[in-house]
């Protein structure tokens, strides 16, 4: 697992997520630049917009945070 962690890009976005009715947990990986163009489609742009890659704001975290919640 550490090796999988060190070999992530800074910064990253990592959710951990439950798989009902599996026991345990899972390690979701979302690169940023396509964590970027999902939130830039939920609030209304093409999708097509690559900011800097930065760490992502609170806003941005709660959009992420839904996305995962429907994707699982």
């Amino acid at each position: 697992y550490a090796e999988f962690v060190n070999s992530m890009p800074a910064p990253t976005l990592i959710d951990v997520v439950t798989m009902d009715p599996l026991e345990g947990n899972a390690v979701l990986n979302v690169d940023l630049p396509i964590a970027f163009s999902i939130i830039d489609r939920l609030v209304g742009g093409p999708g097509t917009h690559r900011p800097r890659l930065r760490e992502l704001t609170e806003i941005e975290m709660a959009l992420m945070n839904n996305v995962t919640e429907i994707l699982m």
